[in-house]
């Protein structure tokens, strides 16, 4: 449907549910690379094994978008290059947005 060749996406919530289905579309879709960030290692690791079987187009990284600077620390790893950031926080339900502390 769309055209993703080249591109890196990071996806908040990507173990599973709609993270997962994002992930799995900007990998059909042809992304370079999908930065899978989520809290739970084990079910973000089985989550990209499934979608990425040689393990070469995705990145599984713990993180946990109600803490500034768990947010800060993954992003600073792949903001060279990005192309599309989805946080999935749909409100009034939200698993948390971190702000930036003053």
């Amino acid at each position: 449907m769309y055209d993703f060749s080249g591109k890196i996406a990071v996806i908040t919530g990507a173990a599973k549910g709609l993270g997962a289905a994002m992930a799995q579309r900007f990998l059909e879709d042809g992304a370079q690379g999908v930065a899978m960030l989520d809290l739970t290692q084990d079910a973000l690791t089985a989550t990209a094994a499934r979608l990425d079987p040689t393990g070469t187009r995705t990145q599984t990284v713990i993180c946990n978008v109600a803490d500034y600077q768990s947010v800060e620390a993954a992003l600073r790893k792949y903001t060279r290059g990005l192309d599309a950031l989805i946080f999935l926080s749909i409100m009034p339900v939200s698993p948390g947005i971190a702000s930036r502390p003053r």
